[in-house]
């Protein structure tokens, strides 16, 4: 099985900025979840709260899961640990920076330095780093309409309901990718800037009769008014 863990990096008691998270509370997590990649046998308790009389508690032993053949993946922003390289190799010449990011130069040591147990740090010895979304990417995201969580499809949508259909431009996609790579707000922020676009419209469909078809461009993306 596969276990997918996001925002690890929360789980670090280091701050770049002197404040202290919690050294205890944040070690006390590292330590339980090493107990749980270490492939053995892990104990499966009832969620607190739960009530007394549930199926759990009338089992005679705790069920386990064996975390033997249980790919564990941690993923996380870890802009503080960003910001603790940035101090180290900010100053190279060249620049050492990928598109604003130094992650690519963290090492174990880096890691402990940021707050990490090394114990578990020696629990996960593949790191990969992950490049920010170009514009190019964003693009390519927001023409990706064969998956059902596609933004463009889902705004499709939402005009369909008026009985209208809605197209992009080659300019207005551009445009939009553009203005979210600005915001540097990952590819959600995609949903962010058309939402921006199209709201006033929205809001004035149910009583107006614009057609059948709305066009959105790179001008209508920079003012809405033009939509």
């Amino acid at each position: 099985g596969v276990v997918y863990v996001d925002e690890i990096d929360k789980i670090s008691s280091y701050s770049p900025h002197g404040l202290q998270k919690g050294v205890v509370g944040t070690r006390d997590v590292q330590q339980n979840l090493l107990k749980i990649v270490e492939e053995g046998e892990v104990e499966i308790k009832p969620r607190q709260g739960q009530a007394s009389n549930s199926f759990m508690d009338r089992l005679k032993t705790p069920p386990t899961v064996n975390t033997k053949d249980i790919l564990f993946i941690f993923s996380g922003a870890f802009n503080d640990l960003n910001m603790h390289l940035s101090k180290i190799h900010g100053s190279a010449d060249p620049p050492l920076s990928v598109n604003g990011s130094y992650l690519h130069l963290a090492t174990t040591a880096s890691y402990v330095e940021c707050g990490f147990a090394q114990e578990f740090m020696g629990r996960v010895p593949t790191r990969i780093n992950l490049s920010p979304l170009t514009q190019d990417d964003l693009e390519g995201i927001l023409r990706l309409t064969t998956s059902d969580r596609s933004v463009l499809r889902r705004e499709e949508l939402s005009f369909s309901h008026f009985g209208m259909s809605l197209s992009l431009t080659d300019c207005g996609v551009s445009e939009v990718a553009r203005l979210c790579h600005e915001d540097d707000t990952g590819a959600r922020g995609l949903g962010a800037v058309l939402e921006r676009v199209t709201r006033d419209f929205k809001f004035e469909l149910g009583g107006r009769d614009y057609g059948e078809e709305i066009v959105i461009d790179a001008e209508a993306v920079r003012d809405h008014t033009k939509l």
